[in-house]
């Protein structure tokens, strides 16, 4: 089981397969119907988009977030977003699982990327960004950035919405641009307002 367990961690597939696996009979074939082999990421062809969701830190200050997975790539951009003293900060946290690109080079691509934005609606607002990627751990990349109240407002009627950034020498396999889902967003919003209240 650890070597299975190590194979689909390697090629990225949710580790929860093995447990459907061994729910199965063994003179029966399971099938994973489209959602489980997306969630599962045994089909990563088209993602479904995540519902943004509400928790709170332990001091009790609430954020928002939303984790969409790439779609053809072990990676996952995660949305936070927060108000701190009716200020709106915003960050963006890339995970991606790459074998054949060394640490030092995604370290060094993200060092030369901090053009940054939101397009919503099909509107396009530039990010004013909080210094530039930072290395977390090992292909884990963040970058901070402020919310001004145009893109709070534009977030709150949006029907559709993409994080986009560009690297000018890189290939698209390492783009942590990706579309976020608005379900819920409207209400992690009204959250956050009410707590700077």
């Amino acid at each position: 089981m650890t070597l299975l367990a190590e194979y689909l961690n390697v090629m990225g597939v949710g580790r929860e397969l093995l447990t459907v696996a061994s729910l199965t009979p063994s003179k029966q074939m399971g099938v994973l119907t489209v959602r489980q082999a997306q969630e599962l990421n045994v089909d990563n062809s088209s993602p479904p988009l995540s519902e943004w969701t509400i928790d709170a830190t332990s001091s009790g200050k609430i954020y928002a977030y939303a984790i969409q997975k790439h779609p053809l790539r072990n990676a996952t951009t995660t949305f936070f977003l927060m108000n701190e003293n009716s200020l709106y900060k915003g960050k963006i946290l890339y995970k991606i699982k790459q074998m054949f690109r060394l640490s030092e080079e995604l370290t060094s691509i993200f060092g030369h990327a901090d053009n940054t934005s939101l397009k919503i609606n099909g509107h396009e607002f530039p990010l004013k960004t909080i210094g530039g990627w930072k290395a977390e751990q090992d292909g884990v990349f963040v970058i901070d950035f402020l919310l001004d109240t145009k893109i709070i407002n534009a977030m709150t009627k949006s029907q559709e919405m993409y994080f986009e950034a560009w690297f000018g020498h890189a290939n698209r396999d390492v783009d942590p641009s990706v579309e976020f889902s608005t379900e819920g967003l409207q209400r992690a919003i009204a959250a956050l307002s009410r707590q700077a209240q």
